[in-house]
This record gives C-alpha cells, structure tokens and sequence, in this order.
C-alpha cells in the first residue's frame, strides 16, 4: 500500500476553518483521529475512481470536544487541543485547533500567538462605569502582559495617562486567559485620577488595542446582558431601549365544591427588548453573536439569571449614518424567575432614593431627569 497525502490541515486552525483531509491511495486505508492523544475517530476508507479519499467536516467533530469554562472569568483549559491523524501506524501531522464557531479573517496564528484578543470584530464599545467588561487572550512565554491606559480630561484637556499592567501572569505556563476589564476595575489602577473625569480606556495587546468609551448618558433602563462568544468565552452588551413584557401563565385545575380552581401556576411571560441607540456597526455584530449564543445571561435585581432568545428582528439597515436598533425576544430559562416583580427594584430606588416636593413633583438629583433617554 503507498499513499501521498494531496491536502492536510494548517498547523494552526479555527475549528470552523479546518481544511479536508485528502490522501491519495492505491487501496483501502484506516484513518484515525485523535484529540490530545485520544482517539476519537477510527474508520476504513476506500478510494474514488481517482484515487482519492477525503475526510470532510473535521471541524464539526473536533468542536465538540472544545469548550470554555461558561460566564466567569478563569484560565480556558479546553478551548484550544491538539488534532493528530494518523494511517495505519503512522502519524501524518498534528494540528492545534481553537474553537470558533464562525469565519474569522484573522489568521488562527494571531489568535494561537497572542496577538489578539478573541473576539470576531475589533473592540470598540461604548460602555458605562457600572458595566461587566471581559478579555480573553493567550498568554505566552512572549506576550504574557496585557496593558491599558485611561484618556481622561485634565483641567477641560484630554488627556492620555502612562500605561499600566493590567494583566501580569507569570509566563512560564502558556494559557488562554479571561480576565475582568470593567471600568471599575481600570479606574481602581489610576486612582490619582478622578473616576469621574475618565472618559475612555483602552487594553493594548501586540495587534490589537481595544477601545472602551464611557456612556454617562442617564437611561430610564439600562439592561446589561453576558453571553459566550463564538470562541465560546464571555462578552458583554447594553440595551438602552424599552422592554414590554408579555404574560404568559400555566397552570394546573380542579374543582372544589364545584368551583374551578387553579394551582400549579408558573408564569413564562416573555419580554420583547428594544436596544436603544446604536453606537457602531460592530453593535450589530455582537447582537448577532449574543442571538447565536447558546449561553445567555441577563443581569436582573442584582444577579446574573440565564434567558433564552427565542425571537429577534435582525431587519437592519445598514447604511452609514442610519443605525436603527434592533429588538428580541425572550423569556427566562428558570420558569420561577418570571415570578419576580419587573418593578420591585425601581420602586425599592423610589421609596429609597428621593423625596415627593412640590405638588407631588418628583426630585432626585442624582439619578432622576426630566427628559431620559
């Protein structure tokens, strides 16, 4: 039996991006593939009437064994193995893959080197000072160090700081890494610079640098949602648009004396989300990353709860200058947490935050405008 390999995978891959097998062979072959070194696939192969044999899809197999580690921040130990083929006894080539769900135009090496950070479009964000911000990257030996830097107005004049670690590991053990990058925990590294003043930061790695702009706009709701990205590790974004909220209750019945009763009653009302002002066409990226997402959380009362997205209007106009919000829908993963009282925090700010004066005027002057957005 002689056999030519005609087309292998690249040395480092997207999950999404690997390249078919193709051997050519003067007989039947058994190709074996292995996950850092467990076999997961072994099968017999013939040849085409040209000799061929094509092993397709291997993406699709391979990211079922690729995952990150959910919504927190940590070390992702499974989101990048190592793929080995093999014919017969013979090892053919061993491949790293990271998982990514979608096309990238950015080379897996970048993504493999640390040059990057993992995200599908480059970070611009318009964030707020109360905002869950994440990174993830690959620290090496080489690129262990992630730095950032504030922009901030010094007396009426923007200014730039120096620049700080803001993530420091020890290099000696490369990993793939997320790291918490919220306002509050940049501002916590300039504290001789007033928080108040900041109005941008940015985290620089060797290719990339990721801009966060402060909204200090006032929104009648502020929603923040976290969801896993296409490389399956944690995002974040804002609605600054209205929610309706939909009641949709089940239940159990019988009749007592005669009268229709009802218990077992759980409510699974959906909530229809409108996103407010867009920021930039990357806003429509991340939407659609958070739609794909199988792993969504919202921040409601003061505690992440998980939601599923059942409907979205991604009916967009995307041309420059006209960007319309989008809206979606969905209803909470845990049917007891319909059950919760949409406007229990906001009157718990009311009875807390401010005083009736006036004519039963409201005034808070921290929090309350006229005219929110």
């Amino acid at each position: 039996m002689s056999y030519t390999i005609v087309q292998q995978p690249d040395s480092s891959n997207l999950s999404s991006l690997i390249k078919d097998l193709i051997v050519n062979s003067t007989a039947d072959i058994t190709i074996e593939l292995l996950i850092d070194n467990v076999s997961i696939l072994s099968e017999n192969y013939t040849p085409d009437s040209s000799g061929n044999i094509y092993v397709r899809e291997i993406g699709k197999l391979v990211n079922l064994y690729l995952a990150g580690i959910g919504l927190t921040v940590g070390v992702q130990t499974n989101i990048k193995k190592n793929l080995t083929f093999k014919i017969g006894n013979d090892t053919i080539g061993t491949y790293a893959v990271l998982k990514c769900n979608a096309y990238s135009s950015v080379v897996a090496d970048y993504f493999l080197a640390g040059s990057v950070f993992l995200h599908l479009m480059k970070q611009k964000k318009r964030t707020t000072t109360t905002s869950t911000e994440y990174i993830t990257y690959y620290h090496s030996q080489a690129k262990s160090t992630v730095i950032c830097f504030v922009t901030y107005l010094n007396n009426g004049v923007i200014t730039d700081s120096d620049e700080r670690y803001i993530s420091n590991h020890t290099p000696t053990n490369p990993r793939f890494i997320t790291f918490d990058c919220s306002f509050t925990v940049v501002a916590a590294l300039f504290n001789e610079i007033p928080a108040d003043s900041i109005i941008a930061y940015r985290i620089k790695r060797d290719k990339e640098i990721s801009v966060f702009m402060i909204d200090r706009n006032p929104y009648l709701l502020l929603l923040q949602y976290r969801f896993t990205n296409s490389f399956d590790v944690p995002e974040t974004i804002l609605t600054r648009g209205p929610v309706i909220r939909k009641g949709n209750t089940s239940f159990n019945t019988s009749k007592i004396e005669s009268i229709d009763v009802k218990y077992n009653v759980i409510r699974n009302d959906e909530f229809t989300v409108n996103s407010g002002k867009i920021f930039s066409l990357n806003d429509y990226d991340r939407f659609r990353e958070m739609f794909n997402s199988e792993s969504v959380e919202i921040y409601f009362q003061g505690e992440w709860r998980k939601i599923v997205i059942t409907e979205e209007n991604a009916s967009v106009n995307l041309r420059a200058g006209n960007l319309d919000p989008v809206s979606f829908t969905f209803h909470f993963a845990d049917s007891f947490s319909g059950n919760n009282i949409t406007g229990e925090s906001f009157m718990r700010w009311i009875l807390e935050g401010g005083v009736w004066q006036d004519g039963n005027m409201w005034v808070d002057t921290e929090q309350w405008i006229d005219n929110p957005v």
